[in-house]
């Protein structure tokens, strides 16, 4: 990956685990998944980890949508759609955001052992 591009992703992903962020509403995640998905595919690549609404909102732990908003944000790199990902990601409101109720967040991750730099895979488990 190119330096400024990784640059690039690890303010972004700096940015989206700031202020307790844990990620993006269903409705504007959907909206960030069609952005790094369509990309995916035309670039012939693997889509990330899809995000986690509807139905699967409520039963998926805070951690696995931490995860899947990292898979979506190195893929929307490796696509080379990070600056749409980027401008769309922080022009969302507060009340566009999830938050954390301090049982698992960014810090929790990083606590955890879990890695959340650019281009690594996570190698913890949730406790």
């Amino acid at each position: 990956m190119d330096t400024t591009v990784e640059e690039q992703l690890r303010s972004l992903l700096s940015y989206v685990s700031a202020d307790g962020r844990v990620c993006p509403m269903p409705r504007p995640w959907a909206d960030l998944w069609n952005i790094v998905s369509s990309a995916a595919h035309e670039a012939g690549i693997r889509e990330p980890i899809p995000p986690r609404v509807l139905g699967s909102w409520w039963n998926t732990p805070k951690t696995h949508k931490i995860l899947a908003v990292k898979e979506q944000l190195e893929c929307a790199a490796r696509c080379g759609v990070l600056d749409a990902a980027d401008r769309f990601l922080r022009s969302l409101r507060p009340d566009e955001w999830a938050y954390g109720d301090g049982t698992a967040t960014w810090d929790e991750h990083r606590r955890l052992g879990l890695e959340l730099e650019p281009g690594n895979q996570a190698n913890g488990k949730e406790t």
